[in-house]
Protein backbone atom coordinates (compact mmCIF):
# COMPACT_ATOMS: atom_id res chain seq x y z
CA UNK A 1 0.00 0.00 0.00
CA UNK A 2 1.28 3.59 -0.78
CA UNK A 3 0.92 5.84 2.11
CA UNK A 4 1.48 10.08 2.46
CA UNK A 5 1.71 11.10 5.75
CA UNK A 6 0.87 14.73 5.54
CA UNK A 7 3.02 17.24 7.37
CA UNK A 8 2.13 20.36 9.85
CA UNK A 9 3.59 22.20 6.12
CA UNK A 10 1.17 20.15 4.37
CA UNK A 11 -1.78 20.49 6.36
CA UNK A 12 -1.09 24.49 6.59
CA UNK A 13 -1.41 24.22 2.93
CA UNK A 14 -4.52 22.22 2.41
CA UNK A 15 -6.00 24.32 5.20
CA UNK A 16 -5.72 27.58 3.11
CA UNK A 17 -7.33 25.49 0.40
CA UNK A 18 -10.24 24.72 2.34
CA UNK A 19 -10.90 27.86 4.15
CA UNK A 20 -11.11 29.58 0.55
CA UNK A 21 -13.66 26.98 -0.12
CA UNK A 22 -15.61 27.20 2.74
CA UNK A 23 -16.26 30.98 1.89
CA UNK A 24 -17.22 30.72 -1.43
CA UNK A 25 -19.20 27.46 -2.10
CA UNK A 26 -21.88 25.78 0.24
CA UNK A 27 -20.87 22.43 0.19
CA UNK A 28 -18.61 19.87 -2.08
CA UNK A 29 -21.48 19.03 -4.15
CA UNK A 30 -22.32 22.73 -5.15
CA UNK A 31 -22.16 22.70 -9.13
CA UNK A 32 -19.91 25.67 -9.22
CA UNK A 33 -17.60 23.80 -7.27
CA UNK A 34 -17.29 20.72 -9.19
CA UNK A 35 -16.71 22.22 -12.47
CA UNK A 36 -13.47 23.90 -10.56
CA UNK A 37 -12.29 21.23 -8.71
CA UNK A 38 -9.85 19.35 -10.59
CA UNK A 39 -7.96 23.18 -10.56
CA UNK A 40 -8.21 23.03 -7.04
CA UNK A 41 -7.21 19.26 -6.72
CA UNK A 42 -3.84 20.45 -8.46
CA UNK A 43 -2.83 23.04 -5.65
CA UNK A 44 -2.90 19.97 -2.92
CA UNK A 45 0.36 19.30 -1.43
CA UNK A 46 3.19 18.39 -4.31
CA UNK A 47 3.85 15.10 -2.46
CA UNK A 48 0.11 13.48 -2.53
CA UNK A 49 -0.50 14.66 -6.17
CA UNK A 50 2.95 12.60 -6.75
CA UNK A 51 1.80 9.49 -5.24
CA UNK A 52 -1.73 9.51 -6.52
CA UNK A 53 -0.47 10.13 -9.91
CA UNK A 54 2.22 6.97 -9.07
CA UNK A 55 -0.88 4.82 -8.19
CA UNK A 56 -2.96 5.98 -11.55
CA UNK A 57 -0.45 5.39 -13.99
CA UNK A 58 1.71 2.98 -12.57
CA UNK A 59 -0.30 1.11 -10.59
CA UNK A 60 2.71 -0.07 -8.13
CA UNK A 61 0.39 -0.78 -5.60
CA UNK A 62 -3.33 -1.63 -4.62
CA UNK A 63 -4.45 1.27 -2.14
CA UNK A 64 -3.00 5.09 -0.96
CA UNK A 65 -3.49 5.34 2.70
CA UNK A 66 -3.29 9.67 3.77
CA UNK A 67 -3.18 10.48 6.86
CA UNK A 68 -2.12 13.72 9.30
CA UNK A 69 -5.01 15.63 7.97
CA UNK A 70 -6.98 16.45 11.56
CA UNK A 71 -10.59 16.17 12.54
CA UNK A 72 -12.10 18.03 15.33
CA UNK A 73 -14.49 15.03 16.63
CA UNK A 74 -16.33 18.11 19.11
CA UNK A 75 -16.67 20.47 15.38
CA UNK A 76 -18.49 17.72 13.62
CA UNK A 77 -20.87 17.09 15.90
CA UNK A 78 -22.51 13.66 16.73
CA UNK A 79 -22.87 10.63 14.15
CA UNK A 80 -25.65 10.72 12.11
CA UNK A 81 -28.51 8.07 13.13
CA UNK A 82 -29.36 7.60 9.31
CA UNK A 83 -27.36 8.72 6.12
CA UNK A 84 -30.54 11.22 5.35
CA UNK A 85 -29.81 13.21 8.39
CA UNK A 86 -27.37 15.05 6.64
CA UNK A 87 -28.66 15.98 3.41
CA UNK A 88 -30.48 18.61 5.51
CA UNK A 89 -27.27 19.63 7.69
CA UNK A 90 -23.69 18.37 7.68
CA UNK A 91 -21.13 19.27 10.02
CA UNK A 92 -18.51 17.84 8.15
CA UNK A 93 -18.14 20.19 4.70
CA UNK A 94 -14.80 20.90 5.87
CA UNK A 95 -13.79 17.29 5.80
CA UNK A 96 -16.18 16.91 2.51
CA UNK A 97 -13.97 19.36 0.54
CA UNK A 98 -10.67 17.56 1.36
CA UNK A 99 -12.49 14.24 0.86
CA UNK A 100 -13.36 15.11 -2.51
CA UNK A 101 -10.00 17.03 -3.37
CA UNK A 102 -8.02 13.71 -2.66
CA UNK A 103 -10.65 11.89 -5.01
CA UNK A 104 -10.14 13.95 -7.95
CA UNK A 105 -6.04 13.45 -8.01
CA UNK A 106 -7.02 10.01 -8.88
CA UNK A 107 -10.35 11.09 -11.70
CA UNK A 108 -13.75 12.20 -11.43
CA UNK A 109 -15.81 12.17 -8.74
CA UNK A 110 -19.32 10.83 -9.32
CA UNK A 111 -22.39 9.46 -7.58
CA UNK A 112 -25.45 7.02 -7.87
CA UNK A 113 -28.95 8.85 -8.23
CA UNK A 114 -30.06 5.37 -7.04
CA UNK A 115 -27.75 5.98 -3.44
CA UNK A 116 -27.93 8.22 -0.74
CA UNK A 117 -30.11 10.96 -2.87
CA UNK A 118 -27.43 11.05 -5.47
CA UNK A 119 -24.91 13.02 -3.29
CA UNK A 120 -21.44 12.99 -4.04
CA UNK A 121 -20.04 11.83 -0.65
CA UNK A 122 -22.03 9.13 0.88
CA UNK A 123 -22.82 8.43 4.43
CA UNK A 124 -21.22 4.96 6.01
CA UNK A 125 -23.30 5.04 9.60
CA UNK A 126 -24.80 2.32 11.51
CA UNK A 127 -28.63 2.41 11.17
CA UNK A 128 -31.02 0.74 13.69
CA UNK A 129 -32.69 -1.98 12.23
CA UNK A 130 -30.07 -2.69 9.23
CA UNK A 131 -27.69 -4.65 11.44
CA UNK A 132 -27.75 -7.53 9.96
CA UNK A 133 -27.68 -6.61 6.51
CA UNK A 134 -24.87 -7.07 3.88
CA UNK A 135 -24.87 -2.74 2.92
CA UNK A 136 -22.36 0.12 4.75
CA UNK A 137 -25.18 0.72 7.57
CA UNK A 138 -25.25 -2.90 8.82
CA UNK A 139 -22.81 -2.61 11.89
CA UNK A 140 -22.78 -6.79 13.90
CA UNK A 141 -22.50 -8.74 11.30
CA UNK A 142 -19.62 -9.36 8.96
CA UNK A 143 -19.10 -7.57 5.92
CA UNK A 144 -18.05 -9.69 3.48
CA UNK A 145 -15.17 -8.49 0.74
CA UNK A 146 -15.91 -7.47 -1.88
CA UNK A 147 -15.19 -4.94 -4.93
CA UNK A 148 -17.38 -1.84 -4.81
CA UNK A 149 -20.74 -2.25 -7.00
CA UNK A 150 -19.42 -5.42 -8.66
CA UNK A 151 -22.55 -5.83 -10.63
CA UNK A 152 -22.87 -2.47 -12.16
CA UNK A 153 -21.70 -1.93 -15.88
CA UNK A 154 -20.60 1.60 -14.75
CA UNK A 155 -19.05 0.79 -11.57
CA UNK A 156 -16.10 3.46 -9.97
CA UNK A 157 -12.42 2.21 -10.92
CA UNK A 158 -11.46 3.87 -7.41
CA UNK A 159 -13.23 3.96 -4.35
CA UNK A 160 -12.27 6.41 -1.70
CA UNK A 161 -12.85 5.81 2.18
CA UNK A 162 -12.33 8.61 5.05
CA UNK A 163 -12.55 7.67 8.73
CA UNK A 164 -14.33 10.41 10.96
CA UNK A 165 -14.45 8.61 13.89
CA UNK A 166 -13.52 5.50 15.79
CA UNK A 167 -14.19 4.44 19.12
CA UNK A 168 -14.13 0.80 18.92
CA UNK A 169 -10.84 0.91 16.71
CA UNK A 170 -12.35 -1.18 13.94
CA UNK A 171 -10.33 -2.56 11.19
CA UNK A 172 -10.52 -3.18 7.63
CA UNK A 173 -9.29 -6.03 5.78
CA UNK A 174 -7.73 -5.61 2.46
CA UNK A 175 -6.22 -7.87 -0.23
CA UNK A 176 -4.31 -6.96 -3.13
CA UNK A 177 -4.50 -8.78 -6.12
CA UNK A 178 -0.57 -8.96 -6.15
CA UNK A 179 -0.63 -10.95 -3.60
CA UNK A 180 -3.09 -13.74 -4.50
CA UNK A 181 -1.94 -16.57 -6.24
CA UNK A 182 -4.25 -17.99 -8.69
CA UNK A 183 -4.08 -21.44 -10.48
CA UNK A 184 -4.07 -21.71 -14.22
CA UNK A 185 -6.67 -24.05 -14.09
CA UNK A 186 -8.83 -21.80 -11.87
CA UNK A 187 -7.72 -17.95 -13.79
CA UNK A 188 -8.71 -20.08 -17.31
CA UNK A 189 -12.38 -20.29 -15.48
CA UNK A 190 -12.87 -16.65 -13.90
CA UNK A 191 -11.44 -15.31 -17.22
CA UNK A 192 -14.99 -17.07 -18.62
CA UNK A 193 -18.30 -15.26 -18.67
CA UNK A 194 -19.61 -17.87 -16.24
CA UNK A 195 -21.07 -15.59 -13.19
CA UNK A 196 -23.52 -13.54 -12.39
CA UNK A 197 -24.02 -10.92 -9.75
CA UNK A 198 -27.12 -9.68 -7.97
CA UNK A 199 -27.37 -5.80 -7.24
CA UNK A 200 -26.11 -3.97 -3.59
CA UNK A 201 -29.10 -3.49 -1.45
CA UNK A 202 -28.19 -0.59 -0.91
CA UNK A 203 -29.60 0.79 -4.82
CA UNK A 204 -33.09 -0.53 -3.86
CA UNK A 205 -36.20 1.56 -4.07
CA UNK A 206 -36.79 0.16 -0.59
CA UNK A 207 -33.50 1.79 0.67
CA UNK A 208 -34.37 5.52 -0.85
CA UNK A 209 -35.15 8.43 1.76
CA UNK A 210 -39.04 8.70 1.76
CA UNK A 211 -38.43 12.15 2.30
CA UNK A 212 -35.92 12.85 -0.38
CA UNK A 213 -36.81 15.69 -2.95
CA UNK A 214 -35.83 14.93 -6.00
CA UNK A 215 -34.04 17.92 -8.05
CA UNK A 216 -36.23 19.85 -10.36
CA UNK A 217 -35.25 18.37 -13.95
CA UNK A 218 -33.51 15.02 -12.93
CA UNK A 219 -36.53 13.14 -12.00
CA UNK A 220 -36.47 10.82 -15.13
CA UNK A 221 -32.49 10.43 -14.80
CA UNK A 222 -33.81 8.71 -11.11
CA UNK A 223 -36.63 6.93 -12.83
CA UNK A 224 -34.13 5.61 -14.99
CA UNK A 225 -31.61 4.73 -12.85
CA UNK A 226 -33.98 2.62 -10.51
CA UNK A 227 -35.35 1.23 -13.65
CA UNK A 228 -31.46 -0.35 -15.00
CA UNK A 229 -30.95 -1.46 -11.55
CA UNK A 230 -34.70 -3.49 -11.52
CA UNK A 231 -33.56 -4.50 -15.11
CA UNK A 232 -30.62 -6.32 -13.57
CA UNK A 233 -32.05 -8.10 -11.31
CA UNK A 234 -34.99 -9.45 -13.66
CA UNK A 235 -32.36 -10.15 -16.58
CA UNK A 236 -29.13 -10.62 -14.88
CA UNK A 237 -26.24 -11.56 -17.76
CA UNK A 238 -23.38 -13.27 -17.08
CA UNK A 239 -19.73 -11.76 -16.83
CA UNK A 240 -16.62 -12.93 -15.86
CA UNK A 241 -15.03 -12.29 -11.97
CA UNK A 242 -11.30 -12.03 -13.67
CA UNK A 243 -10.48 -9.30 -16.42
CA UNK A 244 -7.26 -7.94 -18.44
CA UNK A 245 -3.73 -9.51 -18.70
CA UNK A 246 -4.06 -13.20 -17.45
CA UNK A 247 -1.00 -12.18 -15.85
CA UNK A 248 -1.99 -9.04 -13.98
CA UNK A 249 -5.99 -9.68 -13.38
CA UNK A 250 -8.29 -7.13 -12.42
CA UNK A 251 -11.18 -8.82 -9.98
CA UNK A 252 -14.90 -7.99 -10.44
CA UNK A 253 -16.04 -9.97 -7.43
CA UNK A 254 -18.84 -9.77 -4.26
CA UNK A 255 -18.54 -12.43 -2.21
CA UNK A 256 -22.03 -11.84 -1.08
CA UNK A 257 -23.97 -10.36 -4.16
CA UNK A 258 -22.53 -13.51 -6.39
CA UNK A 259 -25.15 -16.42 -7.54
CA UNK A 260 -23.55 -19.51 -5.95
CA UNK A 261 -27.05 -21.89 -7.03
CA UNK A 262 -26.14 -22.41 -10.58
CA UNK A 263 -25.76 -25.92 -12.36
CA UNK A 264 -21.97 -25.13 -13.75
CA UNK A 265 -19.74 -26.91 -11.18
CA UNK A 266 -16.67 -26.13 -12.34
CA UNK A 267 -17.76 -22.40 -12.14
CA UNK A 268 -18.38 -22.73 -8.23
CA UNK A 269 -14.97 -25.11 -7.37
CA UNK A 270 -12.77 -22.40 -9.84
CA UNK A 271 -15.03 -19.52 -7.30
CA UNK A 272 -14.60 -21.34 -4.10
CA UNK A 273 -10.03 -22.16 -4.62
CA UNK A 274 -10.01 -18.47 -5.20
CA UNK A 275 -12.59 -16.81 -2.78
CA UNK A 276 -10.38 -19.44 -0.54
CA UNK A 277 -6.89 -17.91 -1.38
CA UNK A 278 -8.38 -14.32 -1.22
CA UNK A 279 -9.34 -15.14 2.13
CA UNK A 280 -5.84 -16.36 3.42
CA UNK A 281 -4.37 -12.65 1.82
CA UNK A 282 -6.86 -10.81 3.51
CA UNK A 283 -5.23 -7.69 6.49
CA UNK A 284 -6.08 -5.70 8.30
CA UNK A 285 -5.75 -2.16 9.85
CA UNK A 286 -7.40 -0.30 12.06
CA UNK A 287 -7.95 3.71 11.06
CA UNK A 288 -7.83 6.98 13.13
CA UNK A 289 -10.36 9.58 12.26
CA UNK A 290 -9.17 11.69 9.14
CA UNK A 291 -7.54 8.62 8.19
CA UNK A 292 -8.26 8.47 3.99
CA UNK A 293 -8.04 5.80 1.62
CA UNK A 294 -8.20 5.36 -2.11
CA UNK A 295 -8.08 2.03 -3.58
CA UNK A 296 -8.95 0.38 -6.94
CA UNK A 297 -12.48 -1.40 -7.31
CA UNK A 298 -13.00 -3.02 -10.41
CA UNK A 299 -9.59 -5.39 -10.35
CA UNK A 300 -6.50 -5.81 -8.18
CA UNK A 301 -7.72 -5.61 -4.93
CA UNK A 302 -10.36 -6.67 -2.53
CA UNK A 303 -11.18 -5.58 1.15
CA UNK A 304 -14.22 -6.21 4.06
CA UNK A 305 -14.32 -6.14 7.44
CA UNK A 306 -15.17 -9.25 10.19
CA UNK A 307 -15.66 -6.82 13.29
CA UNK A 308 -18.04 -4.25 13.13
CA UNK A 309 -19.28 -1.92 15.42
CA UNK A 310 -22.41 -2.17 17.55
CA UNK A 311 -24.08 0.40 18.37
CA UNK A 312 -25.68 3.37 15.93
CA UNK A 313 -24.02 6.31 16.84
CA UNK A 314 -20.88 5.39 18.32
CA UNK A 315 -19.03 5.39 14.53
CA UNK A 316 -18.84 7.65 11.61
CA UNK A 317 -17.65 8.51 8.02
CA UNK A 318 -17.64 8.49 4.29
CA UNK A 319 -16.89 7.57 0.55
CA UNK A 320 -16.75 8.81 -2.41
CA UNK A 321 -16.04 7.53 -5.74
CA UNK A 322 -14.32 7.84 -9.04
CA UNK A 323 -13.39 7.38 -13.04
CA UNK A 324 -9.93 8.33 -13.80
CA UNK A 325 -10.53 7.08 -17.21
CA UNK A 326 -6.86 5.46 -17.64
CA UNK A 327 -7.15 1.73 -15.99
CA UNK A 328 -9.46 -0.13 -14.30
CA UNK A 329 -8.72 -0.89 -10.45
CA UNK A 330 -6.58 -2.79 -8.25
CA UNK A 331 -8.08 -3.41 -5.18
CA UNK A 332 -11.02 -5.04 -3.69
CA UNK A 333 -12.36 -4.63 0.07
CA UNK A 334 -14.88 -6.01 2.47
CA UNK A 335 -15.49 -6.36 6.15
CA UNK A 336 -12.67 -4.98 8.55
CA UNK A 337 -11.61 -7.48 12.09
CA UNK A 338 -9.22 -6.57 14.64
CA UNK A 339 -5.66 -7.28 13.65
CA UNK A 340 -3.31 -9.01 15.55
CA UNK A 341 -1.89 -5.19 16.40
CA UNK A 342 -3.66 -1.96 15.51
CA UNK A 343 -2.12 0.47 13.77
CA UNK A 344 -3.12 4.37 13.16
CA UNK A 345 -2.22 3.57 9.84
CA UNK A 346 -5.50 2.11 8.33
CA UNK A 347 -8.34 2.19 5.11
CA UNK A 348 -11.51 1.04 3.80
CA UNK A 349 -13.38 0.63 7.13
CA UNK A 350 -16.99 0.48 6.05
CA UNK A 351 -17.98 -0.52 9.69
CA UNK A 352 -16.29 2.13 11.39
CA UNK A 353 -17.85 5.25 9.70
CA UNK A 354 -16.30 6.83 6.61
CA UNK A 355 -16.99 8.99 3.87
CA UNK A 356 -17.08 7.58 0.55
CA UNK A 357 -16.33 8.60 -3.12
CA UNK A 358 -16.65 6.98 -6.03
CA UNK A 359 -14.12 7.08 -9.29
CA UNK A 360 -15.83 5.86 -12.59
CA UNK A 361 -14.12 4.71 -15.13
CA UNK A 362 -16.07 6.58 -19.07
CA UNK A 363 -18.62 4.26 -20.41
Amino acid sequence: MLEVRLSPTECAEVEAILAELIDTFPDANDAAFLRRVTLYAQRMPERLRATAHKLRHQETSGALLVSGFEVDDDRIGATPQHWADTLRQSGTVREEFFFILCATLLGDVFCWSSQQGGRLVNEVVPIKGDEDRQINSGSTSELLWHTEDAFHPYRADYIGLMCMRNPDRTATMLACMDEVPIAEEVSKVLFEQRFVFRPDDAHLPVNRDPNMVVAPGTEAAVARSYARIEEIIRNPEKTAVLFGDPSAPYIRLDSDAIERDIDDPLAVAALDAFMAEVDKHLRGSCSSPATSCSSTTTGRCTAGSRSRPTSTGGTAGCAASTSPGTSASRATHGPPRPPASCSDASCCDRGAGWRCAPHRHPA
